[in-house]
């Protein structure tokens, strides 16, 4: 086994995990979400005001403004900041938007083509007047539940408030305006946004002369002309990552040509393609902190990448050139070098390029879920969730926002109206202690703060709470960490209906507690959670180099960082996502490492974690069966362990055991899968105090696997297409549940199918169990992940298993050139394809063709009796080693 990295590789290496990290460390920066929507009708969010009741403010709720005017001052006429462009910038997207004379059409959504995007509260945009004047009207247009503070200055540093833009009770983009002021000033400050975390503007105009036509002409265009803003950061993402794994492939074509020739000139391609990597992530890392933050003032990471990048390959470029000057080796540390710079540019790739989920790291619609579902499942279980939530928010006095909102009901998956649902109560005010209660509506209405209204609703249209018992045993002691210390005062909260008989003053007291204290503190509190989902994400890693080599790391993380159905839109910034994962890979990792007592304890943790990593024992399981059939058959062969273990090795004892052709390697796999069950199954149900939570858990997964979703990917979503049943063609907007239609075609579709679907799974086990005579017991759990894609339609995102591929890859270089292209077309088809149901469906061909790929050309090698040799595996550390003799290998080549 050649040497693991040095001590310089080992430090690269945890740069990579604080890399990884260091999301975690910024949580507070970030209170916006790709997923977060607002612009709903109803109640406005419960740490602001109430709204207006008109668009257009008084005068008299105007901010105090400067000193009055001075006769003398010139006064333009028309828009004074018409074309203007901003002075100071920070945290605001395309602000060149906001005085092009040009907004969205009146209810157009608050992130568009036409739109600005404010970061967070903290964001603002200076413009100079070119000189004093006086402001007397002022018009903007933006997001309809958010207030935003426009300040004068003469100076540019200290800023008086003039206008406090209210919020408008229509949805969407909403104009406001004003007139009557008098504010002498030269420089105009727009930020200071209150609201629901998704702040846009449209356009801001300022006036001197007040127009005669009001309110004043702007052209008005409707965004859908042009690609929503998330679209088009979509797609550069999609670029990006195809980039990423163009050059890795060149990275490792450079490694194989080296192998190939030994011509140190061709293995100067994998520092070359390595470094292309790393510059061009850190070039797009750039970009995107300087689209969110154009006129960015201060030193911080995302703006300074590429000079990072710049710095960290120009080292690596000096030190193999002054290697290769002193006719040196450049071997290893250009393979090193080439390795960790592809590392460190999918970690960079994975995190969309630093901009997460587009304005903040947190994924709360995700995190809410497995955050409430397992803090709260003695009272919830896993069909209350949603229901208990409305009737929490009813007690608030939220009862009107349900007139228009649906409601899955999780004991049959169904959608329906919301109010009539809701009027019975289904026990869940019974079920809570009132200490519990309250800390229930008090985490309702925190995570209500940062996720807006609009989205708020649409989040109980999904599928709930559905985590084993034995996630709960670890999930919930998390979540219940010091619970009380959050639970508000009787009647000191922001629902409307505790503040009904309060003053003014009480309410804004109560307000100001819940937006300084409460806010902050949860956003913490969650971003601890979140942070060990980050930590689990580089252990895993870190694992693949112990056991694989740093070669299997990075072509492992290129696929990470390069695929769709597994990016961090998905699987980034929740809580609870990553152990079954992590035990999955620590599985896979111990086998390798000749602990097979530990990998089956592993692997079956995971599966209990999942329930679908159960698929991935099912080739040690194969080999054992196969092993019997050949016994029984009388052609079993001695030495043919895959453990490598001789079968003359088995623990000799009494008895039937003694006879049984069981390696002693698989022996303590038993065990170990056999002590996991005897352990956390017993742990789990001590937690949910009754054996009840495993019997509604297998009944909660029945329920979902009869639930088709646009999202699910596998060979039963594959066998359940139809081109007549498209989602876009069969979604019916006037039912309940607008894709009733098509949820019934695709399951009559796939039951019509079903002995295809088994012939193609005994197919599967058959080559399988033939290949894994000459496969050791790592490489055919690898394999096994065509079983959790044959048997299991999962939602995109369980995808991210195909890293446990990357070592297998390398038992060929043409593997490694299909496992990067399969990464390559998970992006091609995103683009090509604008409905879920029809893009998964060739995902899942994508991912499935390269796993049958895999398993039909290692079982017709071992039907030719070819070498078993490993192409691009063994040698991972070894180029400086002699060329392997031509006698007993075979040729090497790129088909």
């Amino acid at each position: 086994m050649p040497r693991l990295p040095n001590a310089l590789v080992r430090l690269c290496l945890m740069v990579l995990g604080l890399l990884c990290l260091s999301p975690a460390l910024t949580f507070a920066q970030d209170p916006g979400t790709e997923a977060n929507g607002a612009d709903g009708p109803g109640e406005p969010p419960a740490e602001v005001d109430e709204p207006a009741a008109a668009p257009a403010s008084a005068a008299a709720s105007a901010a105090p403004i400067p000193s009055g005017p001075n006769v003398s001052l010139p006064c333009a006429p028309g828009n004074l900041l018409k074309g203007r462009k901003p002075v100071r910038a920070t945290g605001v997207a395309s602000v060149a938007r906001l005085t092009d004379d040009v907004a969205p059409k009146e209810g157009t959504d608050w992130r568009s083509s036409l739109t600005s995007v404010m970061k967070d509260a903290s964001a603002e945009v200076v413009f100079d007047l070119g000189g004093e004047t006086v402001v007397r009207s002022l018009m903007l247009q933006g997001d309809n539940n958010d207030t935003y503070l426009i300040s004068g200055s003469l100076d540019g540093k200290t800023f008086t408030p003039i206008w406090t833009v209210p919020f408008h009770p229509e949805p969407g983009m909403r104009t406001r305006l004003e007139q009557g002021l008098n504010a002498s000033v030269r420089f105009l400050r727009v930020g200071n946004a209150v609201g629901d975390s998704a702040f846009s503007v449209g356009e801001v105009m300022a006036f001197c002369e007040h127009p005669q036509t009001w309110p004043p002409a702007v052209a008005r265009k409707d965004a859908a002309v042009s690609k929503p803003v998330g679209d088009v950061r979509a797609d550069r993402m999609s670029q990006g990552k195809t980039a990423l794994a163009v050059l890795g492939a060149l990275a490792f074509l450079g490694l194989f040509l080296y192998r190939r020739r030994r011509d140190p000139v061709t293995l100067l391609l994998a520092p070359v393609g390595g470094g292309a990597a790393l510059l061009y992530a850190a070039w797009m890392t750039r970009n995107e902190a300087l689209l969110m933050n154009p006129a960015a003032d201060k030193l911080v990471w995302e703006s300074r990448a590429l000079v990072i990048a710049g710095v960290l390959v120009g080292g690596l470029a000096i030190a193999i050139l002054a290697r290769m000057n002193a006719k040196k080796s450049i071997t290893r540390l250009a393979e090193r070098g080439a390795l960790l710079s592809l590392v460190v540019a999918s970690a960079l790739s994975w995190v969309n390029f630093g901009t997460f989920h587009g304005s903040r790291v947190i994924h709360y619609w995700d995190t809410f879920h497995y955050y409430m579902g397992s803090k709260y499942f003695p009272e919830v279980g896993y069909t209350n969730l949603y229901h208990c939530s409305g009737v929490a928010e009813i007690d608030d006095g939220l009862r009107p926002e349900f007139a228009k909102r649906q409601l899955r009901d999780l004991r049959d998956n169904q959608l329906g109206k919301a109010l009539p649902a809701l009027d019975d109560d289904r026990g869940c005010r019974a079920a809570f202690t009132t200490e519990r209660w309250a800390a229930f509506r008090q985490d309702l209405r925190l995570f209500r703060s940062f996720m807006g209204s609009s989205w708020w609703a649409k989040m109980f249209k999904d599928h709930g709470y559905n985590a084993t018992p034995v996630w709960n045993l670890v999930g919930s002691a998390f979540t219940n960490i010091g619970w009380r210390d959050g639970v508000p005062a009787v009647g000191q909260t922001t629902a409307p209906a505790d503040q009904s008989g309060l003053s003014a003053a009480d309410r804004a007291k109560i307000r100001k507690h819940f937006n300084d204290v409460d806010r902050p503190e949860f956003e913490a509190r969650i971003g601890r959670l979140v942070a060990l989902d980050f930590a689990l994400y580089a252990a895993l890693f870190l694992m693949l180099a112990w056991a694989f080599g740093l070669r299997a790391c990075a072509l492992a993380m290129v696929v990470w960082g390069s695929g769709y159905p597994w990016a961090y839109f998905w699987t980034g910034g929740a809580y609870g996502r990553v152990p079954w994962l992590f035990m999955a890979v620590a599985g896979l990792c111990l086998l390798r490492k000749g602990k097979p007592l530990l990998g089956g304890f592993g692997l079956t943790w995971s599966a209990l974690l999942r329930g679908f990593p159960a698929g991935l024992v099912v080739g040690v399981s194969l080999q054992i069966a196969w092993r019997f059939l050949a016994t029984l058959l009388g052609r079993s062969r001695p030495a043919a362990a895959a453990d490598g273990v001789p079968m003359a090795d088995r623990p000799t004892r009494p008895g039937v055991l003694a006879k049984l052709p069981i390696s002693k390697a698989h022996w303590r796999f038993i065990a170990g899968c056999t002590l996991a069950v005897g352990i956390l199954i017993p742990g789990s149900v001590s937690v949910a105090e009754s054996w009840e939570a495993w019997p509604a858990f297998i009944a909660n997964t029945a329920k979902h696997k009869a639930t088709p979703l646009t999202n699910h990917m596998g060979l039963p979503t594959l066998l359940s297409y139809k081109p007549s049943l498209k989602a876009h063609e069969t979604k019916n907007d006037k039912l309940e549940d607008p894709f009733a239609v098509w949820k019934v075609g695709r399951k009559e579709t796939l039951e019509s199918r079903k002995l295809i679907h088994y012939g193609i799974l005994a197919l599967f086990a058959l080559v399988l169990a033939y290949a894994s005579r000459r496969l050791k017991d790592w490489e055919v759990t690898a394999l096994s992940g065509l079983f959790i894609i044959g048997v299991f339609e999962l939602t995109c995102y369980y995808y991210s298993f195909v890293v446990m591929l990357a070592p297998f890859a390398l038992r060929r270089w043409r593997y490694v050139w299909a496992y990067l292209g399969m990464s390559v077309a998970t992006q091609v088809i995103r683009e090509q394809y604008g409905w879920y149901d029809e893009q998964y469906t060739w995902e899942s061909l994508a991912v499935l063709g390269v796993y049958i790929y895999f398993l039909a050309d290692s079982a017709w090698r071992i039907h030719r009796g070819l070498p078993d040799d490993n192409e691009a595996w063994d040698t991972a550390f070894d180029l400086e080693s002699s060329p392997p003799s031509p006698a007993p290998v075979a040729p090497i080549s790129l088909d």
